[in-house]
């Protein structure tokens, strides 16, 4: 069952208000239930914080060179390889995230293109959480430039509300650096906040009340709401809904169609500011991609990158307690997909496993198909927790565990890739550590030593 907190309460309490002050009742207790009535409208519950342009700014932040100038941060250096984010100042001449390296130079012939330094930005993103800590507790981080906050008791006033929003701000500034910009979304529930955010940037500070919704949205497009990508768009035009107007036109019935279950009827109730029960999420895979630079576009180049993001992946899945079942490789050329296949498994958290097996897939291939890579993946699913997953009872089972967890302690201690298969020699040093969306890589995919992973590259 949903868990509602209704706007028609407040508007109930309103209709109440009204034939009370028609009674012989104190004024102090009219005043009383009237103030109530209004913060039950007026008043919001959640803060969110989005970085501007992250990456970017951040060598902004450290390079003063690059302060005022177009930036574009790119995972490799090679033309064909996109922009994981651009500066506003790049943003002025149409490059974004996912521009492609060489027309970002058409479109500014003056780009400066930074290779990402993902260490970099994990590190100034746990001091701006503890910045935005200083003023308010972070309720949850969503991704390495996005957290909310959860404001409580006389926080959700909207005066208090306002001057906390401001307090952060000033925060970032001071604590980690003045070049770091955000926009801020203050709203009834979380989701709203966030909306919030995109309607003022850079810099933006955005309040929305149960009294703005909704026509501070109405000038927005389906596609402006976080939720909402070109599949669920297409679905909601089919039901002939092509405007937020008509969206919020729609019954709580009609959008559990469109959405084909009971997310139709949660969207309803959060896009009028309703505190909707977030669903548990479980881990469904761990997966690695990587865009191959051009010194490793060849036979060689792509099995030794494979073998690498599936030793990292296999890494992630024991120190999240994981086990997985079947693995998917993928490799990419200039028109697409060239080699998939996915071979199933019992249960194993294994890098000596996952590596006898892909050493057997990539036997099997035919070599034309992995001639000219350009980008490979791999993905581990089907997976399971330790409590669902039972130990192999096999001696060898148990024996390649115990070395498994030894060259885990080993790299934990002494620092990552101490240890790692002879197989991955050649490319140990390629395919650092990358941010997918919604995660922040642990410290120990830098440096085994945690002490070492604060520090500035």
């Amino acid at each position: 069952m949903l868990y509602v907190i209704s706007q028609f309460a407040a508007e109930m309490f309103l209709q109440i208000f009204a034939v009370l002050s028609t009674w012989t009742m104190p004024i102090e207790m009219l005043t009383i239930v009237h103030t109530f009535v209004k913060l039950m409208c007026m008043s919001v519950n959640w803060l969110f914080v989005d970085m501007n342009s992250y990456f970017a700014s951040v060598e902004q932040h450290d390079d003063p060179e690059l302060r005022g100038r177009p930036v574009a941060i790119a995972p490799v250096m090679a033309d064909n390889t996109s922009c994981l984010a651009a500066s506003y100042e790049a943003k002025r001449f149409g490059i974004k995230t996912g521009t492609k390296l060489w027309e970002a130079r058409q479109l500014c012939p003056e780009i400066r293109i930074v290779l990402a330094r993902v260490k970099r930005y994990v590190q100034v993103h746990h001091q701006i959480v503890a910045a935005v800590h200083s003023i308010v507790p972070v309720d949850k981080t969503h991704s390495i430039d996005e957290m909310s906050c959860r404001l409580t008791t006389y926080q959700r006033e909207i005066n208090v509300a306002t001057r906390l929003g401001h307090e952060i701000k000033a925060a970032i500034a001071t604590q980690v650096g003045p070049f770091l910009k955000c926009s801020i979304g203050i709203a009834p529930n979380r989701y709203l906040a966030k909306v919030a955010t995109d309607l003022q940037k850079p810099d933006g500070f955005t309040l929305l009340t149960l009294d703005d919704l909704p026509h501070r949205l109405i000038g927005l497009k389906l596609r402006d709401f976080p939720g909402i990508g070109a599949r669920m768009e297409l679905r909601l035009q089919r039901a002939g809904i092509f405007t937020v107007q008509q969206m919020y036109n729609c019954s709580e019935s009609q959008l559990e169609r469109v959405w084909g279950g009971i997310e139709g009827r949660r969207w309803f109730w959060k896009i009028r500011g309703h505190h909707i029960a977030e669903p548990e999420t479980h881990r469904g895979s761990f997966g690695q991609s990587h865009v191959l630079p051009p010194d490793l576009r060849h036979d060689l180049g792509c099995k030794g990158i494979l073998i690498k993001l599936i030793a990292k992946a296999a890494r992630r899945l024991r120190m999240d307690n994981f086990w997985a079942k079947s693995l998917s490789i993928k490799v990419n050329g200039l028109a697409g997909p060239r080699w998939e296949k996915t071979v199933h498994l019992p249960p194993t958290q294994e890098t000596s496993t996952f590596l006898e097996v892909f050493a057997r897939m990539w036997e099997d291939r035919d070599q034309d198909t992995t001639a000219n890579p350009i980008k490979v993946s791999m993905v581990l699913s089907d997976v399971s927790n330790q409590k669902s997953t039972p130990a192999s009872l096999l001696p060898q089972d148990r024996k390649r565990n115990e070395a498994t967890r030894l060259m885990d302690q080993i790299n934990e201690r002494f620092g990552r890739d101490m240890l790692y298969p002879a197989a991955m020699h050649e490319t140990r040093h390629a395919a650092p550590a990358r941010i997918a969306f919604n995660t922040i890589p642990d410290a120990r995919e830098f440096d085994g030593s945690p002490k070492n992973f604060f520090t500035t590259q």
